[in-house]
């Protein structure tokens, strides 16, 4: 599947710089994979984030548990304490991109595990095997408009 992504966990900030710099590049074998140069992560390591402009989409903060939105909060004004710069954005498309997504990721998962289905399929949880079952439905069209989707939502320039 070439929409998943790894998230590291460590110890601190400078473990996850390391983590990202290995896992960060170009991969031949992921179609979604941009040839481009990698900035170095360790370079400004210690600088501090005093200047540094931080955008919350606020889609996301829409129905929070209390207790999420409260440690959001928190970690807020930690940010804005150190001297970042939050500013909350409005960025429309985004109420597209968790449906478009779910089609991309039910229908690559599908695929992936398509032959396995048809011969094993009771190797799988029921769960699991009716999200891979509901990726097979998914047709080419609906497939390439979710795509579509995602790349206007990259191409919005919302988050440069």
């Amino acid at each position: 599947m070439v929409s998943d992504t790894v998230g590291p966990m460590a110890r601190s900030i400078s473990d996850l710089v390391l983590m990202l710099t290995v896992m960060a590049g170009y991969n031949f074998k992921d179609p979604n994979s941009l040839n481009v140069s990698i900035p170095s992560y360790t370079e400004g390591l210690n600088k501090g984030i005093s200047g540094l402009k931080i955008g919350i989409p606020t889609y996301y903060l829409k129905k929070l548990d209390r207790d999420v939105e409260q440690l959001f909060n928190r970690a807020i004004s930690a940010l804005q304490y150190l001297g970042a710069e939050i500013k909350e954005l409005e960025v429309p498309e985004l109420s597209l991109a968790t449906f478009a997504a779910y089609m991309i990721v039910t229908g690559e998962a599908a695929n992936r595990h398509y032959k396995w289905l048809q011969t094993n399929s009771e190797d799988y949880s029921p769960d699991n095997r009716s999200f891979f079952l509901a990726g097979a439905l998914t047709n080419t069209p609906k497939y390439v408009k979710a795509q579509q989707t995602i790349r206007i939502l990259v191409r919005s320039n919302r988050f440069h």
